[in-house]
């Protein structure tokens, strides 16, 4: 058998659970061999290093990765004062070039922590599917549609506009993938709800919104409409496609309902939703509605790092349940893998050690004082590990990164260029 890669006598994370001594070998961007004995010949590089675990790589389900630019820029604020204040009037100075640079040391930092694909929400798209590409990051991109004018957004909105450019550009690409953007039930109305639906059903897209991420979200749609955002967008038939709908902290059970009736996914961001004092989401109440981790940008978080997002997660709905039991690691872990593969409508082909699947793996050292001893491995992947723990990034059976090392690029000079992109654009930094 030709093998492009062999990872010898690893940890690995399997879909029925960890087994050690397992041989994982890669060809043509595809998992091919999974077995307790290696191949006969393989013609591969082997990887064969003691005490590691290879695991699926994660899907960051929810992010606007351009705003790695944004970086500490508006901290400690409230939601809409963060958003409408500093962010909005921020983004208006955002060029072309600002959103490539801040994109590609975003997805830099997001590979290291074993990262290997995003669901982003953003603008200026044929620049981030870029930054995606000179990277080796998978990437479903959207421009989320706001329109506050009357009826339906025109045609010629830039969240109609980009998606089109990018699947004109990039058809069939194994790593950008167009998806269509609605932001809020807030920022447009349900005429251009109805249209962004039709639009992404039309042209076979998904369609990635945020979703009850606020109390105040809440209550004024319930006063200007009558209902829950969940039941006002299902009303204009927008979960009659394949839908990504960030946050959902503040869901009942008939809005739960109605998403696990649509096959919705969720993208619930614990980091964001606590340092913008959104709320603690109920994700132990989603049985039955694919699950998956997000970030948030960087101006509402701070870290791509993955790790930390499924430790929160474990840990609030430990509180939230009021039971130490709930939200185990095995569960949290499923949020960042299998789950992060519905978000990206790949469930089956991605999000798993697997014969057949996408080579999309990260390789995890814990030969290190912070894991060891181990007596459970997923244990230590939500509670103890960190990104900085990842010691190599597999995307498409590419090596994206090795030991602080992204192969075809200089990470200190991506740095180098967002920070002076941003000193002469918003001002002062260290």
């Amino acid at each position: 058998m030709k093998l492009d890669y062999l990872f010898a006598d690893v940890a690995a994370l399997l879909p029925e659970g960890v087994r050690k001594g397992v041989y994982v070998g890669v060809a043509d961007g595809k998992i091919v061999w999974v077995s307790d004995e290696a191949p006969e010949e393989c013609g591969a590089r082997v990887i064969r290093r003691p005490r590691r675990v290879l695991l699926p790589g994660l899907t960051n389900a929810h992010t606007h990765i351009a705003m790695t630019a944004f970086r500490g820029y508006a901290d400690d604020l409230p939601l809409q004062a963060w958003l409408n204040e500093k962010i909005f009037p921020a983004e208006a100075k955002l060029d072309a070039r600002g959103v490539y640079l801040g994109a590609r040391l975003g997805m830099l930092e997001a590979l290291s922590c074993g990262t290997t694909a995003i669901c982003d929400a953003y603008f200026r798209l044929t620049s981030v599917a870029k930054a995606a590409k000179e990277c080796g990051i998978r990437a479903n991109l959207c421009n989320m549609l706001i329109y506050f004018g009357e009826g339906a957004a025109p045609d010629s909105d830039n969240s109609f506009r980009e998606a089109l450019e990018v699947l004109e550009a990039y058809p069939d690409d194994p790593l950008v993938t167009a998806d269509m953007g609605l932001h809020a039930v807030y920022t447009s109305g349900p005429a251009s709800w109805r249209k962004a639906g039709e639009f992404a059903r039309a042209h076979g897209l998904r369609l990635h919104l945020h979703l009850s991420e606020t109390r105040q979200e809440n209550d004024d749609c319930r006063k200007q409409y009558g209902r829950s955002p969940t039941q006002a967008l299902a009303r204009e038939g927008v979960f009659d496609g394949p839908v990504l709908a960030a946050h959902g902290v503040y869901l009942d059970d008939a809005d739960r309902e109605l998403l696990r009736t649509h096959g919705v996914t969720v993208a619930h961001n614990p980091t964001s939703n606590c340092k913008l004092a959104s709320g603690i989401a109920a994700v132990q109440a989603l049985e039955g509605i694919p699950t998956a981790l997000g970030t948030d940008g960087m101006a509402s978080n701070n870290s791509h790092d993955l790790f930390g997002e499924m430790k929160l997660c474990a840990l609030l709905g430990k509180v939230r349940a009021g039971d130490a039991a709930a939200l185990p690691a095995a569960s949290v872990v499923r949020m960042a893998t299998e789950g992060g593969a519905a978000a990206r409508g790949k469930s089956g082909c991605a999000g798993k050690i697997a014969v057949g699947c996408d080579a999309d793996l990260a390789l995890v050292n814990f030969d290190t004082p912070a894991l060891s001893p181990c007596y459970d491995v997923l244990s230590h992947l939500v509670y103890a590990a960190t990104g900085r723990d990842v010691e190599l990034t597999m995307t498409a059976g590419r090596v994206v990164y090795e030991n602080g090392e992204f192969p075809g690029l200089d990470a200190e000079r991506c740095a180098a260029e967002l920070r002076e992109y941003c000193k002469a654009t918003f001002g002062e930094q260290l």
